[in-house]
């Protein structure tokens, strides 16, 4: 069945502050589950005909556009923060939150994957940024210790703790290349780097936090991010705090932000049984102008598996390939979905 659902300005924010729908309706093709009983809990689009996906039981698996095929088989747990690298798509790795952190890489589109070292913190991992081959940046919760922030530079085969950490456990980072970056602290202090995650200076700015905030670097001095409800705009050139862009009703819940090869955001919004009917609904919010308004489209599916409760929260579950089609996994991993992002 088709499940329809019209956006009227005001439903999921403020409707001035998202003005028209850009389209009124979006069909988005849908790639199964792995299998019957295999959830995928995050996609990794490395190109227009490949893509890799996270198993729910913690496996890696690859489509190059005839089927699903199992190519890691070293169980990661199911909090796994698995990323690809900005500069290199073919090029990705998956980090476990929890059980250790050990982790697997891929530079060859997911074809094989190598275990890497582990990204040791004492509580968690809470996110994963991938800006370069050769700059990879974690943030966790150092618990005991003050090490918040870990770095590799040669693709996870050995970390190191950052020179000089965030004063608080790290709840989203995102890295805009390998030198400049953000990060949001458990006390929602907003952190910089200028040096590839090995120095963070507190701006002394701050927003709402949680662990399943996440945000997107869209330039080396401002960022997107989504956090208790909201999506929040920071630039260091700009307010004197991070500003409020746009304000979400209890309901919605963000499943990620992301930037395309155009500089467009993409928001896309998972809301739990908004109607009353039991069944759960989809909503891309666009924005053209670095955040300052959004735009707003209905996503259709034919897709009658998804759950309206959520299951799982996976923080990396949006992303756009080279091509600007926009992939996203539902929070229960029932299904990916992609479309071609709108200009």
């Amino acid at each position: 069945m088709t499940i329809p659902y019209t956006f009227t300005n005001g439903t999921l924010a403020n409707a001035v502050e998202v003005n028209n729908n850009f389209e009124s309706v979006i069909f988005a093709e849908q790639i199964y589950s792995i299998t019957s009983s295999q959830p995928a809990f995050s996609v990794l689009p490395h190109s227009t005909t490949t893509i890799s996906a996270l198993g729910g039981s913690g496996d890696l698996w690859q489509n190059t556009g005839s089927g699903w095929s199992e190519k890691y088989t070293t169980l990661l747990d199911n909090m796994v923060h698995s990323v690809v690298c900005k500069a290199t798509p073919a090029s990705a790795i998956a980090i476990e939150g929890a059980g250790g952190n050990t982790g697997a890489y891929t530079s060859d589109s997911g074809a094989s994957w190598a275990a890497t070292a582990a990204a040791t913190f004492g509580t968690a991992v809470y996110d994963v940024s991938f800006p370069t081959t050769t700059v990879l940046v974690v943030g966790g919760n150092d618990a005991g210790g003050t090490d918040h922030v870990i770095r590799s530079v040669n693709q996870g085969t050995a970390f190191a703790n950052a020179a000089t950490s965030p004063t608080e456990a790290v709840y989203a980072l995102d890295m805009y290349d390998g030198s400049d970056g953000f990060c949001i602290g458990s006390a929602g202090k907003i952190f910089i780097t200028a040096d590839g995650g090995d120095t963070w200076t507190d701006t002394t700015f701050t927003c709402s936090s949680s662990i399943y905030t996440s945000m997107w670097c869209y330039s080396s001095s401002a960022f997107i991010a989504c956090t208790a409800g909201s999506i929040l705009k920071y630039t260091t050139a700009g307010a004197a705090n991070a500003t409020e862009v746009t304000k979400l009703v209890v309901g919605p819940r963000i499943l990620g932000v992301v930037g395309d090869s155009n500089g467009i955001l993409y928001v896309v919004i998972y809301s739990s049984d908004f109607s009353g009917t039991g069944t759960a609904y989809f909503t891309l919010l666009r924005s053209d102008d670095s955040g300052d308004t959004w735009e707003s489209s209905q996503i259709t599916t034919d897709d009658t598996n998804i759950a309206a409760s959520l299951t799982y929260q996976v923080k990396h579950c949006l992303y756009i390939d080279s091509a600007d089609t926009i992939y996203f996994t539902d929070p229960n991993g029932y299904s990916i979905y992609k479309f071609p992002a709108r200009s």
